[in-house]
């Protein structure tokens, strides 16, 4: 339906509001409203702005172009309020006639005081076990949209979503996370890296995001010396859990009889360290179900059968994030009226510490 339009400058400093009336012979009894909500400044739209209609408290968001619209509205007077996210609020009342449609564009001011803040910043690194991590976005002083998106667009790790509004937290306490996934099997090399670029407010933040495919546990690198020829020693698994690491391992005795009294881990003899040179002191033994207790001043003594394999484990505490391996020279001895052993020693030597 073609229409004439006669415009009335309603004039803000915020919003330029016109009236149009439809074409003569029309008998519509309502209105209509619709705008565009534009930057002040650099005249950009302003993509999902909240414009609020009083007093019918309906409530639309403008689209990608920054338009808005409200139909069939009765006549009467309104109030039309506009908020964007990092942006100061502004409204405007208007009046309906029927038959009539009222252009009101609104032009938001950037609140320059408002600012964004994204952590871990440093980088986000899911290891080799590691498939969801996120990072947490602030905003301060005002609500801020953002828009986040990987650089390279990669297969192997994906956002949960692009753009989103960050709450200010000073107002709410409440904060947005950024959900990141990996997916190893789009992995085509051992260790992938891309940059995850967050653009909120008037700032880029930029983090890495790396990740380590999840690798059948290969300890082929690590060095095993036994105490004896009759004892056999291998590792079973070198493993995080939390802040420390724990080594299982087993030992088989091969030829030396059934040992009443086989002791592991006197503190004086053991030595205990990473690749990046920390030494440990204290730690959780166990060996064949029996366990030195939860200070780590002890030993281990107990029987050591000839023939079946008997596990131990120790558990290293306050291992760094970094340590990549460790080094377990662990104390043995064989006690009164045992067989009496080569060395006093089986060393694991630069073990390989996995997720």
């Amino acid at each position: 339906m073609k229409k004439v339009f006669f415009y009335l400058l309603c004039a803000a400093s915020l919003a330029g509001c016109l009236e149009a009336t439809t074409t003569e012979g029309e008998t519509e009894q309502t209105g209509q409203i619709w705008g565009y909500v534009s930057d002040l400044e650099s005249g950009n739209e302003i993509a999902n702005a909240q414009v609020e209609l009083f007093p019918t408290n309906i409530t639309c968001k403008t689209n990608s172009k920054g338009y808005y619209e409200f139909d069939e509205l009765v006549s009467g007077n309104y109030k039309l309020t506009v908020q964007a996210s990092g942006y100061g609020g502004v409204y405007r009342q208007v009046t309906i006639n029927p038959g009539r449609e009222f252009v009101c564009d609104f032009y938001l001011r950037e609140n320059i005081n408002s600012y964004a803040e994204v952590t871990p910043l440093e980088g986000l690194d899911f290891g080799r076990g590691k498939d969801v991590l996120a990072v947490t976005l602030k905003a301060y002083k005002a609500a801020l949209a953002y828009h986040a998106e990987l650089e390279g667009n990669p297969t192997w790790v994906s956002l949960e979503k692009n753009d989103g509004t960050i709450p200010d937290y000073e107002k709410t306490s409440q904060v947005e996370y950024l959900k990141l996934t990996v997916d190893r099997n789009k992995m085509t090399a051992d260790v992938a890296t891309c940059n995850l670029v967050v653009r909120a407010g008037r700032k880029d933040f930029r983090v890495k995001v790396t990740a380590r495919k999840n690798a059948v546990n290969d300890y082929s690198s690590a060095t095993v010396v036994s105490c004896d020829s009759h004892i056999d020693a291998k590792i079973i698994s070198c493993n995080r859990s939390g802040s420390s690491v724990i080594l299982n391992y087993s030992l088989t005795n091969t030829g030396l009889g059934d040992i009443r009294y086989f002791s592991i881990g006197y503190n004086s003899y053991t030595t205990i360290y990473d690749n990046k040179g920390n030494e440990y002191t204290t730690w959780y033994l166990v060996f064949r179900d029996n366990n030195n207790g939860s200070s780590g001043s002890s030993s281990v003594t107990t029987k050591f059968p000839e023939g079946p394999e008997c596990k131990g484990s120790i558990t290293i505490k306050n291992v760094p994030s970094d340590a990549e391996s460790i080094t377990y020279l662990m104390h043995v001895e064989s006690g009164p009226g045992g067989p009496k052993l080569t060395e006093n020693r089986i060393s694991f030597k630069n073990v390989p510490v996995y997720e």
